[in-house]
């Protein structure tokens, strides 16, 4: 935990360089940095073990579209597979260096083609110490990867290339194959901003109704109970039965911010309004995680548009003690859940002591 803070914290001060010549060097040095750093991962994280496990089985086979893997939980599919392949010449640690270039990369032209260079750091530090982003990431790779491809493609979407964005996101699901939810959103582009207002209602409204109804999300609790791969992502996860958490609540407040601003300037033509919006999605969904965290995987997809709507919301707020608060807000949610993912979770025992190729 203190090695990964520091690197983060030693990338957030290259952010903070953005000269005017070149206004992205800072944050480009800080994703070389990280990617530097998760390149050289050993064994760290839940999953690490089982996917050194399936890249010596694909790398030995003649093809990666002739074998089935299983872990137990997890089935990796042809397209990891293939990826794995390709490069067997490198070894899995060559993979694991290749994996994490792409990664930074992906997630260094997300942040610089959607933020203002002013808020890089705020971007970056949601990016870093969001425990489901950059953390969870390093372990979680198949559905990272697929995260970060959703997250590239994003001015796809909102220049309304559905094609483009529709082939990549099918592509997607034979990496991982919650990717097939993604589908709709290729035509998110097309969701009718000028309605805005009603728009803001309608999530907030689904969202209270979701939060609200505890005997509905406890029906769902023991349906769920009846799948047994539910069961055994549960045992090895956990499933907290719909009680809503403290780190819960924190994470929401943001979104319904973002709602309230949606609706409050819902005729200002200059608010990407796209941006506000997609966050929000991880708002309905957020009561539903506390079931099981299997739920949660889902969440994820959205929630990773944070890093971008955190700084609208900031550039929106014209008060500074509502800009400070909110930011105070958002600081405490994502540190405290970092800490939470650190010391407090299933996680802990893999994820606490950053092991290199070094140790």
């Amino acid at each position: 935990m203190i090695v990964l803070s520091i690197i983060s914290c030693m990338a957030l001060l290259f952010s903070r360089y953005y000269p005017k010549k070149n206004v992205s060097i800072g944050l480009k040095w800080a994703f070389i940095l990280l990617a530097l750093v998760s390149g050289i991962r050993y064994n760290y994280g839940n999953d690490y073990i089982n996917y050194l496990y399936a890249y010596n089985v694909i790398s030995r086979a003649t093809s990666p579209f002739s074998i089935s893997i299983s872990n137990g939980i997890n089935d990796f599919e042809p397209g990891w597979a293939f990826f794995n392949w390709i490069c067997k010449p490198i070894g899995f640690q060559g993979f694991v260096m290749v994996f994490s270039c792409v990664i930074s990369f992906l997630y260094y032209r997300f942040i610089r083609d959607n933020v203002s260079p002013k808020y890089y750091t705020v971007a970056l530090f949601t990016y870093l110490f969001e425990w489901s982003m950059f953390p969870l990431q390093l372990s979680m790779m198949r559905q990272g990867l697929v995260i970060a491809i959703f997250a590239f493609i994003y001015n796809y979407i909102k220049r309304r290339k559905w094609i483009t964005a529709l082939i990549v996101l099918f592509l997607c699901s034979t990496i991982h194959k919650t990717a097939l939810i993604l589908l709709p959103f290729a035509f998110w582009g097309y969701l009718p901003v000028r309605n805005s207002k009603f728009i803001s209602v309608a999530f907030a409204v689904i969202a209270m109704l979701a939060f609200s109804s505890t005997t509905f999300i406890g029906d769902i609790y023991v349906y769920f109970l009846q799948f047994e791969s539910i069961v055994d992502y549960g045992i090895a996860y956990g499933y907290d039965e719909g009680i809503i958490s403290l780190s819960m609540i924190l994470h929401t407040i943001p979104l319904f911010v973002a709602l309230y601003y949606s609706l409050k300037n819902n005729k200002d033509k200059n608010i990407d309004y796209y941006t506000l919006f997609i966050p929000c999605v991880s708002l309905i969904l957020a009561p539903f995680v506390q079931v099981t965290q299997i739920l949660s995987r889902f969440s994820f997809y959205f929630e990773i548009f944070c890093i971008i709507q955190y700084p609208i919301l900031l550039s929106m707020s014209k008060n500074n003690i509502v800009k400070y608060c909110l930011c105070a807000i958002m600081i405490m949610s994502i540190l405290y859940k970092y800490y939470q993912f650190f010391v407090g979770s299933v996680y802990t025992p893999h994820y606490l002591i950053f092991k290199t190729i070094f140790d």
